[in-house]
């Protein structure tokens, strides 16, 4: 399609669905097309703070509620938008016989009665309904959907029988028995229901017969879920300290380039413990400075971390690189809003390998269960040390491994990989300080008070995070943890296993 002049600003159409899919950026000069930004790009929008509603929910909240809204009055006479779509429509089919899309009415409609409820409790709730209703993983490679009406555009072209209809009432279906952020207005979930039921009467006899199962599934599953947080919440403190949400993390690689002074990387979300071993890939890279990383990498996290924050709180991001990188200054980094990603999230380190120990399990569990001991491994009275492996392996099974000196260098790289040998999975080290003659008392005296007052390894990325938070709020109490990094070698959450290219093969 041609771009004349003065189109700059004005939109593009999807003729066949009657959506406004991006906005007119540029045209050619010799003529040909130009150049266009798809409205997704709106998602991509500073996110909100944690349990508030974003600019682009309310956005598009507003936007499919006006038009909904005028698609049902009968007080102007005026065509909407809805009317000239069904105007564009007249005379195309589809290979179902007009039954493999909605019309322009029932999408006006179902926006309307999506916009009508909360916002998903987190993107990832959005992704799973969608995937359910298509029959396969929707496509990776768009913004991360934040409302429920994004998850309509994940739908498009499904595989097998039905047609972009039968899965849209399929997604319906799942969201009308979702949870949400806070609970919906009366009847609202019950009023996209009936709209369900209407709408797949004009299709097929065992569509129908699905649908209904489906939602009868969903609501007995949603009625499970709520008791089950009804009992948690009676358990009050104790859910609080029950350390990381099990959902999904954002996991961030990065391998030297050969013997060059440059990196390789890749971001991609881990599905957690619910979905063992499921990784799907944001985006990658080659050939980045350690200086360079902290801007190549934004906006890649920034989509991680978009896929993976549910409104009560924002996702872990963990960092598989070699120990010589665990000074890497990742916490400090601004993804967005100019607050330091470790001031806003968990952040720890792995090992690429994982742990290295058959021990490795026990030591998990009795770590994360506690009581904490914390041991000093590369220093003794300030002065560097390494430790020998029956020296680690003799210690407590509760025993978090504390190094204080550069990672980069011995006798701390060393120590790192004879910890990990050893099977310890959670271990703390820290950047060294601008001053090389500073003492490390301080840092070791906090820490010791820190894991005292946590009792439990399960609570110590946040514990953490509360510190670097403090620290970044000028706290007089908390400048002894400027610096620190926690390894954190979750058994649940295995790193993916191929092996990453070197260079841009």
């Amino acid at each position: 399609d041609e771009i004349e002049a003065g189109m700059s600003g004005g939109p593009v159409v999807d003729l066949t669905r009657g959506e406004v899919i991006g906005v007119v950026k540029a045209r050619r000069h010799t003529g040909g097309g130009g150049l266009a930004v798809s409205v997704a790009q709106l998602r991509t929008l500073p996110m909100a703070a944690t349990g508030q509603t974003g600019l682009y929910r309310r956005v598009m909240q507003a936007h499919d509620l006006y038009h909904y809204d005028r698609h049902l009055s009968d007080l102007d006479s005026r065509r909407t938008w809805t009317d000239v779509h069904d105007l564009l429509a007249d005379g195309e089919a589809d290979a179902y016989g007009g039954r493999g899309r909605l019309t322009p009415g029932e999408r006006t409609t179902l926006c309307g009665l999506l916009a009508e409820l909360p916002p998903p409790g987190s993107s990832e709730a959005v992704r799973e309904l969608a995937e359910q209703a298509r029959g396969e993983e929707p496509d990776g490679t768009l913004p991360a959907p934040l409302s429920w009406r994004d998850g309509l555009g994940l739908l498009h072209d499904p595989p097998g029988a039905g047609g972009e209809a039968a899965a849209v009432l399929r997604y319906a279906t799942g969201v009308s028995v979702a949870d949400h952020r806070e609970p919906p207005a009366p009847g609202t979930d019950e009023e996209l229901w009936d709209w369900v039921r209407t709408t797949a009467e004009r299709l097929w006899r065992p569509l129908r017969r699905e649908l209904a199962e489906r939602h009868e599934r969903g609501l007995a599953e949603r009625e499970r879920r709520r008791r089950q947080a009804a009992g948690h919440a009676a358990l009050g403190h104790a859910l609080r300290a029950q350390g990381l949400p099990a959902g999904p993390s954002v996991l961030l690689e990065a391998w030297a380039h050969g013997w060059e002074d440059v990196y390789d990387w890749r971001v991609s979300v881990l599905a957690g413990p619910a979905r063992p071993g499921r990784v799907t890939p944001v985006a990658a890279g080659v050939r980045a400075t350690l200086a360079g990383l902290p801007e190549a990498l934004r906006a890649p996290l920034a989509e991680g971390f978009r896929r993976c924050d549910t409104h009560e709180a924002a996702a872990l991001l963990e960092v598989a690189v070699a120990p010589e990188l665990f000074g890497l200054a990742v916490d400090e980094w601004a993804v967005s809003g100019g607050v330091p990603v470790g001031v806003q999230r968990p952040v720890v380190f792995r090992h690429p390998e994982g742990t290295g120990s058959a021990a490795a399990g026990a030591r998990w569990a009795r770590v994360q269960a506690g009581p904490l001991l914390d041991q000093r491994a590369d220093c003794s009275r300030g002065r560097p040390r390494s430790p020998s492996p029956d020296w680690l392996q003799g210690l407590p099974d509760t025993t978090v491994p504390v190094l204080c000196r550069d990672p980069a260098a011995e006798p701390t790289l060393g120590a790192l990989h004879s910890v990990r040998d050893a099977g310890y999975g959670v271990t703390v080290c820290r950047r060294p300080p601008a001053d090389p003659t500073a003492s490390c008392a301080p840092f070791h005296r906090g820490l010791r008070e820190e894991f005292t007052e946590a009792a439990r390894g399960a609570v110590l990325p946040q514990r953490l995070q509360a510190l670097r938070r403090r620290a970044h709020g000028a706290d007089p109490d908390a400048y002894w943890a400027a610096g620190l990094a926690l390894v954190w070698e979750d058994p649940d959450r295995s790193l993916p296993e191929d092996e990453p290219l070197q260079g841009d093969l």
